[in-house]
């Protein structure tokens, strides 16, 4: 094991059997369903209620395969000949960003890339998030990361969001980005502030190099 270029997190080469990597995937998925519960009730609910599930989710942050991100999106993708492109929100606004690339030998190409006929080798981000391109590029390359690893879908979008949270949780502007992009995800800014008030919970960080 080793610490990651950021310094604070630690990951691991890992080659998952298949029966190892469903059952991360599968949790990943119940986390994403928790996730999307708690995005609902964060203005609604009470907060006895909200950071409960949200306790509930960190606890199962424990189940989460450790793969390597690299932290500089931008380099990471000229590294690979990517290009990014940004296009009006109106094209893209049911997806705010997304890939065609081809990575390790791999070609990925969600769903929604199809639809929206993305050439190979691009990255196409709404104009609407330009303030956050740091953010969303970081988010969209930890996908593919994930994916390649052989977590699809919504498993390798929901690892991919972990990623922000366990690097920014006490970054204000991803957290101004969370409360003010379009589709706010009004769960990470609880479950951040969860991570920033009560330190025992950076334990789940730490779990990374143990």
């Amino acid at each position: 094991m080793r610490a990651c270029p950021a310094g604070r997190f630690y990951t691991c080469s890992i080659r998952h059997v298949p029966a190892m990597r469903g059952l991360l995937a599968a949790a990943a998925l119940l986390r994403y369903l928790l996730c999307r519960a708690l995005n609902a009730l964060s203005s609604r609910a009470p907060d006895l209620v909200a950071r409960g599930l949200a306790l509930i989710i960190l606890f199962l942050l424990r189940l989460r395969p450790w793969l390597e991100v690299p932290g500089n999106p931008e380099a990471f993708l000229a590294e690979h000949g990517i290009e990014v492109r940004l296009v009006p929100h109106e094209l893209i606004s049911d997806h705010l960003a997304c890939y065609n690339i081809a990575l390790w030998g791999l070609r990925i190409r969600p769903g929604a890339a199809r639809r929206l006929g993305i050439p190979d080798g691009q990255v196409w981000m709404s104009e609407a998030l330009r303030p956050w391109r740091h953010f969303v590029l970081f988010h969209e390359v930890a996908e593919v990361v994930f994916r390649a690893r052989g977590f699809h879908g919504l498993a390798g979008h929901q690892l991919a969001e972990e990623e922000e949270l366990l690097r920014w949780h006490s970054d204000p502007s991803w957290l101004e980005m969370n409360a003010r992009r379009p589709w706010p995800r009004l769960h990470l800014v609880v479950l951040a502030e969860l991570l920033r008030r009560w330190p025992c919970l950076s334990r789940i960080e730490r779990t990374r190099g143990h």
